[in-house]
């Protein structure tokens, strides 16, 4: 049965149908404000969900029109949209919930109502214990190891820890590809700008219409070929302009993405390197058959243990979510707003 799979991250929001993976990457990450602010402009009201990655908190979004939207191009695919088999994925941890779920050890233990809400000064001075607890326990990590971009996030010390690397090769541009076959170079422009149109809906409905066509990259020369049409990329500011296309994942060259792994290992801050005990690993290249030496690259620089799998939180579904969380409903967005409701969870 022919299924459409969303998966939210932390960078990019991919879309896969009937093995056509596409994804809409948001600009290059310049803190949680900035990644999470372009990725809402450019997902208006798609699905209801609550988005977490390392750089955000949880932000609700008015994405509960899906399902209805898509309906006739269901109808036209002669596919039923109640057994298409509609998933979502999220990130399975953030370190803001492995805060909370520290602080509620101490305050078990010490009495203290957090660790966050006194000076480091303090608790040497006066609760030394305190100190050794949190050099000790908190020591884990989440490993975002995504085709194109690479996060790591620890929780140690009483601080958040982040290192973020990015892929900026023509394969890791081909994985971080616009949603949406028929648009042109010279229009990719407006993909880019803050605006409030469903553009990322839009390319998903051509998504579901297009049939796969394969791709082939040129490994000596940034460039790469459909049928007669070739698209030369141009470095600007260190990553290169976005461009789109199908690919079926085989056909993409995965040799990059394992280097921007060991990359991301060798360039992990050496606080994080000293302090992690157990990495959760999440993110699409821990489903290939080469996560054991991306596990390998992992402990040849740490000594961790590597957490991985499905049962550690991931959630798939869109019945699976929280409906007691306070949401955007439809209505409101429609009356106030995407401003007025993205201030309600900012």
């Amino acid at each position: 049965m022919k299924s459409l799979s969303l998966d939210l991250g932390s960078y990019s929001y991919k879309a896969c149908y009937n093995q056509i993976e596409s994804s809409y990457p948001a600009q290059y990450a310049r803190g949680a404000r900035s990644i999470i602010g372009q990725a809402f402009t450019a997902l208006p009201q798609m699905l209801r969900c609550e988005v977490q990655s390392p750089f955000s908190g949880p932000y609700p979004l008015n994405f509960d029109v899906l399902t209805q939207q898509l309906t006739d191009y269901f109808s036209i695919l002669q596919a039923d949209p109640t057994q298409t088999g509609l998933k979502c994925t999220l990130p399975p941890f953030t370190p803001l919930q492995i805060q909370k779920e520290f602080d509620q050890k101490i305050f078990e233990m010490y009495g203290f109502s957090s660790l966050f809400r006194a000076p480091g000064l303090y608790f040497a001075q006066y609760a030394p214990d305190v100190v050794e607890f949190a050099q000790t326990n908190a020591s884990y990590a989440i490993m975002d190891i995504g085709n194109s971009q690479q996060t790591i996030s620890c929780f140690a010390y009483q601080n958040i820890i982040q290192s973020s690397i990015r892929r900026n090769d023509c394969g890791g541009q081909l994985l971080s590809q616009q949603l949406g076959q028929s648009l042109k170079l010279s229009e990719q422009p407006m993909l880019k700008k803050s605006t409030d149109t469903p553009i990322l809906l839009q390319n998903i409905f051509q998504l579901l219409m297009t049939s796969q066509q394969p791709i082939h990259i040129s490994d000596s020369s940034i460039s790469f070929q459909k049928h007669d049409n070739s698209f030369e990329f141009v470095d600007k500011s260190n990553f290169y302009d976005l461009s789109n296309s199908f690919a079926k994942p085989d056909f993409i060259n995965q040799l990059g993405s394992l280097q921007l792994v060991q990359n991301s290992v060798h360039n992990t801050p050496s606080v994080i390197k000293q302090s992690v005990k157990k990495v959760f690993l999440t993110g699409g290249l821990t489903k290939f058959a080469f996560a054991t030496r991306i596990e390998n690259d992992l402990k040849s620089e740490f000594n961790v243990q590597i957490i991985k799998g499905e049962e550690n939180g991931i959630l798939k579904g869109i019945e699976n979510f929280d409906d007691e969380k306070v949401k955007v409903k439809r209505s409101e967005y429609l009356e106030q707003g995407w401003e007025v409701c993205r201030r309600r969870f900012w």
